[in-house]
C-alpha cells in the first residue's frame, strides 16, 4: 500500500506543493505506514517522506535526521539536500544550510526551490542588499512564481522600504489571490509604513483565508490599537492572541532578526504610550486592560532576554 501512496504523493512533496485536505490525509497515512517499517528497510524516498512530515509538523531536528538518512541512502538526492537546508534554516544553522544548498545546486543548477532557499538564507542572515538582488533575479527568471515576489516584498519591508515592497506583494497576490500569508505580508507593510487603515482590509482578508489563530489576532490588535476609537477591539484581539499562545511575543523576539524584533517591540511601546491619550472610545476600562496586558507581555519578553 505504501508504494502506491508514495507514487501518488511524492511528486507533490518534491515540488513542495500546497496539499489540500485529501493530500494531507494521504501524507498522514503514508507517514504512519512508513513508520511501521523497520528503519533498516526504508528507501531513500521513504526517509524523505519522513523528513517532509517532520518539517511540516515543526520538528526540525527530526527532519534533519530523516533527510540525512535519505542522503545516506542516495547521495545524489538533491531534494533531500534542499529540504534539509530548510530545516537547518528553521534552526538558524546557517552554515549547514548554505552547504546543503550548494550541494543541491551542484546536483541540479536549475533547481528553482534551492535558489529560493538561498535567497531566504541571505534574508535570514541580514544580507539585505544581496537578498534584494538575488530576489529580483529570481523573479525575472521565474515571473510566474508568486513566492519569489512575496519574498522580495518581505526583504524590502524588513529593510524599512515599505512603499517599495508593496508592488512585490501586489504581484504575489495577483498570481495567487487565495494565499492568506501574502495578504498578511502586504497588510503589515501598510501598517509599519504608517497606514493602519490600509492594513486592516488586508489582515481581515488574511484571517478569512487562513483562519483565526494567535498571529491573525495579534496583527489585528496592532492595527486596531492605532485606529481611532478601536481600543476595545484592540484589547479583544490581543487577549485572544495571548490566550492561544501566552509566550508568542517572547518566541518571536527570540527567533526573529534583531531588526524585526526591535521594530515590533518599539511599536508596542508606542502603542502603550498612546494609551495615556484618551480618544473618546467610551471609557478607560479597555484602555487600562490593554495597557496592563501589553506592559506584562513586554516585561516578560525583556526578562527573557
Amino acid at each position: 500500500m505504501s508504494s502506491d501512496l508514495l507514487r501518488r504523493l511524492l511528486p507533490a512533496l518534491l515540488e513542495n506543493r500546497t496539499l489540500n485536505e485529501s493530500g494531507v490525509r494521504m501524507l498522514q497515512k503514508l507517514h504512519a505506514e512508513i513508520k511501521r517499517k523497520p528503519s533498516g528497510s526504508r528507501t531513500d524516498e521513504e526517509w524523505f517522506v519522513m523528513g517532509y512530515f517532520s518539517l511540516q509538523t515543526g520538528d526540525h531536528a527530526e527532519a534533519v535526521s530523516h533527510f540525512s538518512e535519505a542522503i545516506f541512502e542516495n547521495e545524489s538526492f538533491e531534494a533531500a539536500f534542499r529540504f534539509r537546508a530548510s530545516a537547518y534554516l528553521e534552526q538558524r544553522k546557517f552554515d549547514e544550510a548554505g552547504k546543503d544548498l550548494d550541494e543541491a545546486l551542484r546536483l541540479d543548477p536549475t533547481y528553482a526551490d534551492a535558489k529560493y532557499e538561498r535567497i531566504r538564507l541571505l534574508y535570514e542572515t541580514d544580507r539585505d542588499a544581496d537578498a534584494v538582488a538575488a530576489a529580483e533575479a529570481f523573479t525575472a527568471e521565474y515571473p510566474d512564481n508568486s513566492r519569489g515576489y512575496a519574498l522580495l516584498g518581505s526583504i524590502l519591508e524588513k529593510a524599512g522600504k515599505y512603499a517599495e515592497s508593496l508592488p512585490a506583494f501586489d504581484k504575489a497576490i495577483e498570481l495567487e489571490d487565495d494565499n492568506g500569508l501574502y495578504f498578511t505580508q502586504r497588510g503589515l507593510a501598510h501598517y509599519f509604513g504608517g497606514q493602519p487603515a490600509l492594513a486592516l482590509p488586508d489582515l481581515l482578508t488574511a484571517q478569512k483565508l487562513s483562519g483565526s489563530n494567535q498571529v491573525t489576532h495579534f496583527n489585528l490588535g496592532l492595527v486596531y490599537a492605532e485606529l481611532g476609537g478601536q481600543i476595545k477591539e484592540a484589547y479583544r484581539q490581543f487577549e485572544r492572541a495571548f490566550k492561544r499562545d501566552p509566550s508568542m511575543l517572547k518566541q518571536f523576539a527570540a527567533s526573529a532578526s534583531s531588526t524585526e524584533a526591535t521594530r515590533l517591540l518599539g511599536r508596542l511601546e508606542a502603542v502603550l504610550a498612546g494609551l495615556d491619550q484618551p480618544d473618546g472610545d467610551g471609557g478607560r476600562f479597555y484602555r487600562d486592560e490593554l495597557k496592563a496586558l501589553l506592559s506584562r507581555k513586554l516585561a516578560e519578553t525583556r526578562a527573557a532576554g
